[in-house]
C-alpha cells in the first residue's frame, strides 16, 4: 500500500475516532472494518470473536445477529490459521497461500485468499479474538502495514473490553432494579394470596418468562399447602412430570435447569428453571420459570437465586403475619368475651327478680353480641317434684334484610316437664346427674318428648358445683 505519514496519521485519527464515539459496538465494528478495507484494499476484513464458554471463534457480524450456530467459518481454538493465532497470541502472516501447506478444515474455506493476516485481538490478561485480513491477489506485508494493523487490533481490544464492561456495569443496575422491583412487589402486601399474585406477575415480568409456577410446602406435615401459577394450563400443573420435578428440587434442595420436552410437549415453554424456596435452612416451597431463552451465564442464575431469596423472605414475612394476625384474633376473641362477660354479670346482678334474670339469659343467648344461638329454652330444676320445668323461650327468624325478628315461645315451653323418675336417659336429665358445666352434641337426639336437634349446646346454671336453678336450652 502506498500511503505517506500524513495519510497514515488520518487513517489512525479515523479509528481512533471511531473508538471514542457513543455508537454501540455493533456500529464501531461496522465503521472500522470499512475504513481498513478501503485504506489498505484488502478483499476481506473481519474479525473472529471468542465465545469462551464454547472456545469457538465466530465472525463477529454472525455474533451480533446470532447465526453464529449455522455459521461455515466457525473454528475452535487451535484449528486452522485463525485457531492457531488464537492459541498462540502470536500473528500470522502468509504471502502467498498456494505454497502454504495446512491441513486444517479452515485452509479450505480461505481458498480464495492467497494473502492473509491473523491478529489476535487481546489485552494483558484476556484475548477477546483474532482480527483476520486477506487478499486474492499476492501482497507484500510491508512493516508499516503490520504495525498499523497491529494498532488496529489494539483499538478493537479496547473497544470490545469497554463494551464488555459497560454491559456488565448495565446488567448490574439492571439487577439491582430487578431486585428493588421484586422488593417493592413483596412490600405490596403481607397478605399471602396478594403477595404470591404480584411476586409471580413482577418476576415474570423482570425475567421475561413466558409462565411461571410457585408451590409452597410444610415440612411439617410434608404436604403443600399452597399453589399459584401463571402462564400455564391446569393440566401441566397437576401432570405427574411436573410434580416429579418439583419433589426432586425439594428432596435435594438444588436449582435444577430442565431442557427436556419430556417434561412439557410445548417447546417454547422450555427451558424450566427450578429454584427451592429456603426459608432459615428449610426448604417451603418451589418456584419455577418456564421460557427463559436468555440464559448464557452464571450471573444470570445467580440473578435467579438473588430474587428467590428476596421472595423467600416476603413469604416468611407473610407467615410471620398471619400468625400475628392469629394471636391477636385470639387476644381480640378473649377481651370481647370477658367484656360481655362483665356485661352480663352487671345485669343480673342489677335485679333480683327471676322473670328479669331469665330474660337476660336468654337475650345474651340468642343475641349476635353474644352467642347468637336462633333459639334457646331455660329450664329449672323443681326439687320438690324432682324434675325439670320449662320456663321460657325464644326463636330467632331472620328476615330479608338480614333483621332478626325475637319470637317467643313461653306458652310452649311451660307446658313442658321432665321428671327424673324413669328418664334418665334424658340427656338434659344426665348432664345434670353428671354436673358438667356444658356439653355439645352434633348428632340429632330426642328432646324428652317434644323435639329432635341436630346441633345445639346445653349450658347448667351451676354454682360452686351445686345445681341452683336448673339449665339453658339454646339450640341451633
Amino acid at each position: 500500500m502506498d500511503t505517506t505519514s500524513f495519510e497514515e496519521i488520518e487513517i489512525i485519527n479515523k479509528f481512533v475516532s471511531i473508538s471514542i464515539s457513543t455508537s454501540n459496538i455493533d456500529q464501531k465494528l461496522t465503521q472500522i472494518f470499512y475504513y481498513l478495507k478501503k485504506y489498505f484494499r484488502w478483499d476481506i476484513c473481519t474479525l473472529f470473536l471468542l465465545l469462551r464458554d464454547k472456545k469457538v471463534l465466530i465472525p463477529w457480524d454472525s455474533f451480533f445477529r446470532k447465526s453464529y450456530s449455522k455459521n461455515k467459518l466457525k473454528c475452535k481454538i487451535g484449528e486452522g490459521i485463525i485457531g492457531k493465532a488464537a492459541l498462540e497470541r502470536k500473528k500470522i502472516i502468509i504471502e502467498d497461500f498456494k505454497k502454504f501447506s495446512d491441513p486444517s478444515k479452515i485452509k479450505t474455506k480461505l481458498t480464495n485468499y492467497n494473502s492473509l493476516m491473523a491478529i489476535p485481538v487481546h489485552n494483558e490478561h484476556l484475548l477477546f479474538g483474532v482480527l483476520f485480513v486477506g487478499s486474492k491477489n499476492n501482497r507484500k506485508f510491508l512493516p508499516k502495514d503490520e504495525k498499523l494493523h497491529d494498532l488496529v487490533a489494539k483499538i478493537l481490544a479496547g473497544i470490545i473490553h469497554n463494551s464488555q464492561l459497560f454491559f456488565n456495569a448495565q446488567k448490574r443496575v439492571e439487577e439491582i432494579a430487578s431486585l428493588y422491583e421484586i422488593g417493592k412487589a413483596a412490600s405490596y402486601t403481607v397478605k399471602l394470596d396478594l403477595l404470591l399474585d404480584k411476586i409471580l406477575e413482577r418476576s415474570m415480568d423482570i425475567l421475561n418468562a413466558k409462565a411461571s409456577f410457585l408451590k409452597l410446602y410444610d415440612p411439617i406435615s410434608k404436604e403443600f399447602i399452597i399453589e399459584k401459577a401463571k402462564g400455564i394450563s391446569s393440566d401441566l400443573v397437576n401432570s405427574s412430570s411436573l410434580k416429579r420435578l418439583v419433589t426432586k428440587v425439594i428432596k435435594n434442595g438444588k436449582l435444577i435447569v430442565q431442557k427436556s420436552s419430556k417434561i412439557i410437549p410445548n417447546s417454547s415453554l422450555l427451558p424450566i428453571i427450578s429454584i427451592p424456596l429456603d426459608i432459615k435452612g428449610k426448604v417451603v416451597g418451589v418456584v419455577s420459570r418456564f421460557g427463559l431463552k436468555n440464559i448464557y451465564d452464571k450471573e444470570d442464575i445467580e440473578l435467579f437465586l438473588s430474587i428467590t431469596k428476596e421472595i423467600a423472605v416476603s413469604i416468611e414475612n407473610a407467615f410471620l403475619f398471619r400468625k400475628m394476625e392469629n394471636i391477636v384474633g385470639e387476644k381480640d376473641s378473649k377481651v370481647h368475651e370477658l367484656s360481655l362477660l362483665c356485661k352480663i354479670d352487671g345485669e343480673m346482678l342489677s335485679t333480683m327478680e327471676l322473670d328479669e334474670l331469665s330474660d337476660t339469659i336468654l337475650h345474651y343467648t340468642t343475641n349476635e353480641e353474644g352467642l347468637g344461638f336462633e333459639r334457646a329454652m331455660l329450664f329449672l330444676l323443681d326439687k320438690k317434684s324432682n324434675s325439670l320445668k320449662g320456663v321460657k323461650g325464644v326463636i330467632i327468624k331472620k328476615q330479608n334484610k338480614g333483621e332478626r325478628n325475637f319470637i317467643r315461645i313461653d306458652s310452649k315451653i311451660k307446658n313442658i316437664t321432665i321428671p327424673f323418675f324413669n328418664n334418665k336417659d334424658c340427656f338434659l336429665v344426665k348432664e345434670i346427674i353428671k354436673k358438667k358445666p356444658a356439653a355439645i352434641f352434633k348428632n340429632k337426639i330426642k328432646l324428652y318428648n317434644h323435639y329432635n336437634s341436630g346441633e345445639f349446646c346445653k349450658c347448667r346454671c351451676a354454682f360452686k358445683d351445686m345445681l341452683k336453678s336448673g339449665d339453658t336450652f339454646p339450640e341451633n
